[in-house]
């Protein structure tokens, strides 16, 4: 996916469910970032206008749809852990310059 500004001009690009673990990043020097996750369903990419960054977010989950009216146990990717159980979620960059 080429990046442009054009993408984020409504807001962040939102990969829900995401079928990749993966996110990889090169810029116009071919400097590279790569984004491995683990147990997190869903991505997102943002930027300001102008701004010389791009925020990749790993999420479990998010915001509520326009039209959801429910209550918050029924909300889409709401994820309930019951008393004393917890979750884990990993992230690992790699980082290479030596373009």
């Amino acid at each position: 996916l080429r990046l442009s500004p054009e993408l984020f001009s409504n807001d962040a690009l939102c990969f829900f469910d995401a079928a990749s673990t993966d996110v990889f990043y090169v810029n116009r020097r071919g400097q590279k970032i790569a984004v491995s996750v683990e147990d997190f369903p869903h991505i997102a990419l943002w930027t300001k206008p102008g701004a010389p960054f791009l925020c990749i977010e790993c999420w479990t989950g998010y915001s509520d749809p326009e039209d959801f009216d429910g209550e918050i146990f029924e909300k889409p990717s709401m994820r309930l852990l019951g008393a004393g159980a917890s979750a884990q979620h990993g992230v690992t960059y790699f980082w290479r310059w030596d373009s």
